[in-house]
Order: structure tokens, then sequence, then C-alpha cells
């Protein structure tokens, strides 16, 4: 795995590629909170997959139209956090990015265990209600 990896950034190429989009990340997002969106890609992923099975075993077709509503989801949660960032900056203090990201969070986290209820599991409703209570403040 290591020779495969070295191999990969031998290439001038990849090496341009992967520096441009660090750049581009850390320009909208800022580096302060990074592992918190990375966070919230793999809670929109996990979202994504969980719906996704909770439909099959509902054995509800799952619609391109629902499906491009999740794709629209991350694409508007990522422009909030961008947009929180750029406001963090304009601020003497930062709280809005931060803010921005534990509301996605929150929120992320209610429709996984939606789903996970709606595959067949239990789900811990005392804690999903103070999310939704947390989310209703926010």
């Amino acid at each position: 795995m290591l020779d495969v990896i070295q191999k990969l950034t031998e290439q001038p190429d990849l090496k341009l590629y992967a520096t441009g989009a660090l750049w581009v990340i850390a320009f909208f997002f800022g580096d302060v909170y990074l592992e918190a969106v990375l966070a919230i890609v793999l809670l929109l992923i996990f979202d994504t997959i969980t719906g996704i099975y909770a439909a099959w075993k509902e054995d509800t077709p799952i619609r391109s139209r629902e499906f491009s509503r999740a794709i629209e989801k991350s694409a508007v949660f990522f422009i909030a956090i961008s947009a929180a960032h750029f406001t963090d900056i304009t601020l003497p203090w930062n709280f809005v990015q931060l803010a921005v990201i534990a509301f996605v969070g929150v929120n992320e986290l209610i429709s996984i265990f939606e789903n996970i209820r709606r595959i067949g599991y239990r789900t811990p409703t005392i804690l999903i209600n103070k999310l939704k209570d947390i989310r209703s403040d926010s």
C-alpha cells in the first residue's frame, strides 16, 4: 500500500490537483473546523446510505427526485457552512461557523436515527427528543 501511495505522490499533476483542492477547501471552509466539516461529509454519507437502506427495507422505490434532494440538501448545508466561515472572518469572534456546523450535525444525526428506526431497529428516543429540542432552539 505504501508503494502505491509513494508512486501517486511522484505524479506532478496529482500533486497539483491535490494542492488546488486543499486550497479551495481551506479557502471556503477554513482550517479551524476542518475535522468538523469532514464529519459533516461522513454524516451526510451515512444519512444517504441509511435512507436508501430504509427505503429498500420498506419496499419503497427510490426516485431520482429524492436522491437529487439529498444532493441539494448537501450543497445547501455546505454553502451555509462556507458562508458562516466568511462571516466569522468579518467578526471579532468566531462562533458562527461552529454553530452552523453543530446545527447541520444535529439535523443529520436525527435523520440517521429516524432511518435506523425505519429499518427496524430501536433508537434512543430520549436522545432523539433532546436533539430535536436542540435543533428547535437553534
